[in-house]
């Protein structure tokens, strides 16, 4: 039934099978203690992995995207006559950025410069790197299982060892899903 407070009934419906139709379907079961079950699955503990792997790569698209553009550095006789140019400069791809080389009286002028400005995304990218490998570890399916190779494994029997390492150390859940099926096969059929 469905309870409202835990008191007034909302809905009742009897049940046309002797088993009760909800099926359980459990990560790991641990041994119980302080007189409570307790289970663990797959993605609690790689919880706080894929937060932080979302946090650095988030800061790094951060980082590269609003990482300004460089200014560019001109003495104004040397662009003159292509302001408009300039001014697009960083809105627009053009081909080339004309300028003069020399004014009107002869003497020589300093050619446009941009100023030099790196986004230093090297530590961003090195957690991203970090959270992925610990995202690998909490889950237990390394990169072989995904389809790559580590180029450390150069043999066929050293991949497929660690394949099924991989696929071992979370086998229980697969054998828990199976279980779970079959009690749930086993509930319609009694109907």
């Amino acid at each position: 039934c469905k309870l409202a407070g835990g008191v007034m009934v909302l809905e009742q419906t009897e049940e046309s099978g002797p088993d009760m139709p909800i099926i359980k379907i459990v990560g790991d079961e641990v041994l119980p203690y302080d007189e409570q079950r307790r289970y663990i699955g797959i993605v609690r503990p790689a919880r706080s992995a894929c937060e932080g792997f979302n946090y650095m790569v988030s800061k790094a698209v951060e980082l590269v995207g609003l990482s300004p553009i460089p200014a560019i550095q001109v003495d104004p006789n040397a662009i003159e006559g292509y302001e408009e140019w300039y001014k697009v400069a960083n809105t627009r791809t053009l081909p080339y950025l004309p300028s003069r080389t020399y004014d009107d009286d002869g003497r020589q002028l300093a050619p446009p410069t941009r100023s030099s400005f790196d986004a230093n995304i090297a530590p961003t990218t090195g957690m991203v790197a970090l959270f992925d490998n610990l995202i690998k570890s909490t889950t237990a399916v390394p990169d072989s299982t995904l389809g790559n190779v580590d180029p450390s494994l150069k043999s066929g029997k050293a991949i497929n060892a660690v394949v099924q390492n991989a696929q071992l150390s979370t086998s229980n859940f697969l054998d828990n899903y199976v279980r779970a099926l079959q009690y749930e096969g086993k509930v319609i059929n009694n109907k």
